[in-house]
């Protein structure tokens, strides 16, 4: 989560984790494993508090598929919003699914307990927050799932030959960028690299919109480049919104293609009926030719039946798809 340590050491995923992210659509199983979604990579934009309880309404919805006690579910989760970070609490009184639930939720670093003592476990600042006078300010101003348009911590410098420097060590961080950027150099906390037309084309073979990354640039953009107006360069900016446009000069629509109505009058009645309900793509009145949506083939057939002259002229040609 965005409110991850940069030192936290990277473990794989728990299969209680992998089914959250599956159901919630956040990531998806791909030829190469797991990868982000668009609905992923709209909540990393999030802050840590507006994650937080993403990850619990998803967990409550697996709770129900797996038949558990709802009710329980809430009251635990209640009572661990409610604890005092820092202090341990013991694992005794707690019931068989209450235990399940630790297990689970330690995965997702809501909750923390030492591996050499599992008889008490500590409530993390994710799930404490959730709770705090400062989380709830802070949604008041911004709402709880728009992002904040500045950042004391960001940590991203980009130059207008769309360079880009992060000043970061964090695991999670450097994954994000490596979405969208290029990376040419690693340091102890520096990385660097470009923004580039192949990087930007395979974010948005995931999903991940021009604006979603302008926007994620934005709030982690560096103090000094948060004191400017705009925040980032506007040639990087109108650059990704062109690459992103590039690939969506054609839209793949499916359609019928109706012809040879064989009297004049009959096209224009259907002609004006697809008009009516929104559903042409194209027309040519001259030729008698007709495109409508996949969705308007079935009323436009309805009409064709309703319609059919019954004074022996030649009936139309049945349309073709295209």
């Amino acid at each position: 989560m965005v409110g991850r340590s940069a030192h936290d050491a990277v473990t794989p995923l728990s299969e209680s984790v992998r089914d959250v992210l599956r159901m919630s659509r956040l990531m998806e199983d791909g030829p190469m494993g797991m990868q982000i979604t668009n609905s992923g990579f709209q909540f990393l934009l999030q802050n840590a508090a507006s994650q937080v309880w993403t990850v619990l309404l998803q967990y409550l919805r697996l709770a129900e598929l797996q038949n558990m006690d709802v009710v329980e579910v809430l009251n635990f989760l209640f009572q661990l919003v409610s604890l005092q970070l820092g202090r341990a609490y013991s694992v005794e009184a707690l019931t068989r699914n209450q235990r399940k639930m630790l297990g689970e939720l330690r995965d997702f670093g809501l909750i923390f307990q030492d591996e050499r003592d599992e008889r008490a476990f500590y409530a993390t600042h994710l799930i404490t927050s959730l709770t705090s006078s400062s989380t709830q300010s802070t949604e008041r101003s911004t709402g709880p799932s728009e992002l904040t348009t500045t950042s004391e911590h960001g940590y991203i410098i980009l130059e207008t030959n769309c360079r880009i420097y992060a000043y970061t060590n964090s695991p999670l961080q450097i994954a994000i960028l490596n979405l969208f950027v290029h990376l040419v150099s690693r340091f102890s906390n520096l990385v660097t690299g470009a923004i580039t037309r192949n990087g930007v084309r395979q974010a948005l073979m995931h999903g991940i919109t021009a604006d979603q990354i302008i926007t994620f640039l934005t709030a982690n953009a560096h103090p000094q480049m948060q004191s400017r107006t705009p925040v980032l360069p506007v040639t990087v900016t109108d650059q990704i919104r062109l690459w992103e446009q590039e690939r969506n000069r054609l839209h793949p629509t499916q359609a019928h293609f109706y012809r040879e109505f064989g009297q004049r009058q009959y096209f224009e009645r259907v002609y004006r009926y697809a008009l009516d309900i929104g559903v042409v793509l194209w027309a040519n009145a001259e030729k008698q030719q007709l495109v409508v949506t996949r969705q308007g083939h079935a009323k436009i057939a309805e009409l064709f039946k309703s319609q059919r002259p019954t004074n022996n002229a030649t009936n139309p040609q049945p349309p073709a798809q295209s």
